[in-house]
C-alpha cells in the first residue's frame, strides 16, 4: 500500500514508495563515459531520466534540448471531460511528478545538451547523424 503526506487540500506527497527510495549501483556498474543523445522528441519519462543524469553529473548529453521538462512532469492519472456545448475533449492532469534535480538555468526548459546539434535541411535528406558523429569525434578525443 502507498502511504502519503497530505500538504495541503488539494497536495499530497507519496511517500515510502520503491520508485522515491535511495538505489544504490551495484558492484559490476558500468563506470566509463556514458553520452546521452537528445532531441526534441525526447519527453515524458525520457526527460524525468535525462533531467536525473544531467543533474547527478553522470553523463555527456548531445543533440537538441529535450521536449519534455527538465523539472517533471503532469503524466499519468488525469480525467477525460466533455465540454458540454463544443463536445471538445480535455485531458485534465491531476497528478505532477517533481524531479530531484539542481536547477542550472533550466526552469520552463527542457534538458539542455552540453553539445548542442543543429540540422540544415540538406543534411537530414543526406540522413547524416550528426549526434552520433558528435560523439564519436568526442569519444576519440
Amino acid at each position: 500500500m502507498l502511504r502519503h503526506k497530505k500538504i495541503n487540500d488539494s497536495t499530497y506527497l507519496l511517500i515510502n514508495d520503491k520508485a522515491t527510495s535511495t538505489h544504490k549501483p551495484n558492484e559490476n556498474s558500468f563506470r566509463g563515459r556514458i553520452y546521452v543523445l537528445t532531441n526534441r522528441g525526447s519527453f515524458s519519462t525520457t526527460s524525468d531520466f535525462t533531467a536525473l543524469v544531467k543533474s547527478n553529473k553522470m553523463g555527456v548529453f548531445v543533440g537538441e534540448e529535450t521536449g519534455g521538462s527538465y523539472l517533471g512532469n503532469t503524466s499519468n492519472y488525469s480525467f477525460l471531460i466533455t465540454l458540454p456545448n463544443t463536445k471538445i475533449k480535455v485531458n485534465i492532469p491531476v497528478a505532477r511528478y517533481q524531479n530531484n534535480v539542481t536547477l542550472e538555468g533550466n526552469f520552463g526548459r527542457g534538458t539542455i545538451p552540453d553539445y548542442k546539434v543543429r540540422y540544415s535541411i540538406d543534411e537530414i535528406i543526406q540522413g547524416i547523424d550528426k549526434e552520433l558523429n558528435t560523439v564519436l569525434a568526442l569519444i576519440k578525443d
